[in-house]
């Protein structure tokens, strides 16, 4: 597939040609900031009035080569650094790091109703500069997807005000001399200094005392690769509050593989966006852990794959993906957790199986944490059960219980399914609910108490005890009270329970929290659920 540029340019006049390999790039910012140099050139070149020279010819699945010439780069840039500016109003006057009140264009005094009485309260006006994307918005409609690119550029990638130098001159109608100084780095090719306002992750040295450093032609690339990074913004649940709280923003990078598979899939997939809302951020962007972005960036390319490219999907036209969480605190832009990520069929099933069948936020992120942590999926459960109070979240939520049912169930139906004899999950499981139901049963009967409040009171009662509990002093209150009603366990079955709870009583601890937490949920007409 060949690149087209405008009929007019005469690229045999072009001064400088630049040839990439992806395979000879160092890292994957630098892979997708080719991506992202291919995906810019081709869209300058359908803009009308374009002075000078900037494209692509030679693309192919292995690299692609820049022929450029100063002034076709100064319109290059002058795009790829265009801002606006736009007032704003804030509650506090904004300080200086000395403390010092920064001078604001005006004072307002705005209205607002709170509880049917109108309130007034004075807003400092401020002028901010607001990056532009201008390719970005080309292809996003709704605008959600390209605000939230602003605030990262302005957050987190130039988080800090000495590094917003190309977009406040350009808003503010001044030269900037970046186009040029990057083209005689182009030229000159020498080995300049590797700076965090271009490279995630990086520092003037490392503990060692080594400089972060790279050669001018491949630091070009990283003016592009945050053209096709894909963001996302990963939300904590606030206990107290009862919602979820955003928690910076996660960043997943492309390892580009297939470079020209992977600009023709990439386009369509931004192209292809929901402009659904969550708020003030698209709806699809909401994730409960960075890493889980990864999937939905491959996700999101395997359908355009799947629909343009018939021998392909995303594993080969990525070779992964590097996932940053970062947040910026104070005047500190943190890197959190940097992640790679291989997206696996499996792993992409499960994720989804995880996503669609747990409603609870807190049981889906300790899912998803322990499903990319190749944990089991119970893992961490203990420790969680333990932190929250119980009359509100984890057993006292619906939710939560609802949730830990739903996984039993499907544990039971693989274990029938698959004609296996059954695991510990599910032994301790029928263990509890029979418990649970036989005790309930006889506790309704004796004080003329309702089944399902008898059943949530005998769940509660067992899950503190086993809370308060571990290692020998739960295996034996496991033995004299869970197993004091009749139960029946197939030969095979008894020993593998014997010899687990023996061998990690810290697993079947949790497995038993969460089957109490299942058993306390108390069936209705809609989901009638029996007691075996």
């Amino acid at each position: 597939m060949g690149v087209k540029t405008r009929s007019k340019l005469n690229l045999e006049d072009a001064p400088l040609r630049v040839r990439y390999n992806l395979s000879a790039l160092p890292s994957s910012q630098h892979r997708a900031g080719l991506a992202g140099l291919v995906t810019h050139a081709q869209w300058m070149a359908r803009q009308p009035k374009i002075k000078g020279i900037y494209a692509i010819e030679e693309l192919s699945e292995v690299g692609a080569t820049l022929v450029v010439d100063e002034t076709g780069l100064t319109e290059a840039f002058d795009d790829l650094y265009r801002a606006t500016t736009e007032e704003v109003g804030s509650d506090q006057p904004y300080k200086d790091k000395n403390g010092a009140v920064k001078p604001f264009i005006r004072k307002e005094t705005r209205f607002h109703d709170e509880k049917e009485k109108q309130r007034s309260k004075e807003v400092y006006i401020y002028q901010r500069v607001v990056p532009q994307g201008s390719f970005l918005a080309d292809e996003d409609a709704s605008l959600l997807w390209v605000k939230m690119w602003r605030d990262f550029t302005w957050g987190i990638m130039r988080g800090v005000p000495a590094q917003r130098a190309p977009y406040e001159a350009r808003a503010r109608g001044k030269a900037s001399s970046d186009a040029s100084d990057a083209y005689k780095q182009l030229l000159a090719n020498v080995s300049v200094d590797l700076a965090s306002t271009y490279f995630l992750g990086a520092q003037a040295c490392n503990a060692e005392q080594v400089s972060f450093a790279d050669d001018g032609c491949s630091q070009f690339l990283l003016h592009f690769w945050t053209l096709v990074a894909c963001l996302y913004e990963p939300r904590t649940y606030d206990v107290k509050k009862h919602q979820s709280e955003p928690n910076g923003i996660a960043v997943v990078v492309p390892d580009v593989a297939e470079l020209e598979t992977f600009v023709v899939a990439a386009t369509a997939a931004r192209q292809a966006r929901s402009p659904k809302k969550h708020g003030y951020r698209p709806h699809a962007a909401i994730v409960d852990v960075a890493v889980e972005g990864a999937l939905y960036a491959a996700r999101d390319l395997e359908n355009q794959l799947c629909a343009r490219v018939s021998r392909g999907n995303e594993r080969r036209s990525c070779l992964g993906f590097d996932v940053f969480h970062m947040a910026k605190e104070g005047n500190n832009v943190r890197v959190l957790e940097m992640t790679r990520v291989t997206p696996t069929r499996s792993l992409l099933d499960e994720h989804l199986r995880v996503i669609e069948s747990a409603a609870d936020p807190i049981f889906r992120t300790q899912r998803l944490a322990n499903l990319f942590g190749a944990a089991p999926w119970f893992a961490g459960f203990d420790r969680l059960l333990a932190s929250l109070d119980f009359r509100e979240e984890g057993f006292g939520s619906k939710g939560f219980r609802l949730d830990c049912l739903a996984k039993f169930k499907e544990l039971k139906k693989k274990m029938e399914d698959d004609s296996e004899v059954a695991g510990i999950e599910n032994i301790i499981y029928r263990l509890v609910r029979t418990y649970v139901v036989r005790r309930a049963e006889e506790r309704a009967d004796r004080n003329g108490q309702s089944v399902e409040k008898a059943r949530e009171k005998i769940a509660k009662d067992a899950f503190l005890a086993v809370r308060s509990r571990r290692g020998e002093t739960f295996a034996d209150y496991f033995a004299s009270t869970i197993a004091s009603v009749p139960q029946f366990l197939k030969r095979e079955e008894f020993v593998r329970f014997s010899r687990e709870i023996a061998a990690n009583p810290d697993a079947a601890r949790t497995l038993c929290l969460l089957a109490l937490s299942a058993a306390a949920w108390s069936p209705t007409k809609k989901n009638e659920e029996g007691a075996s």
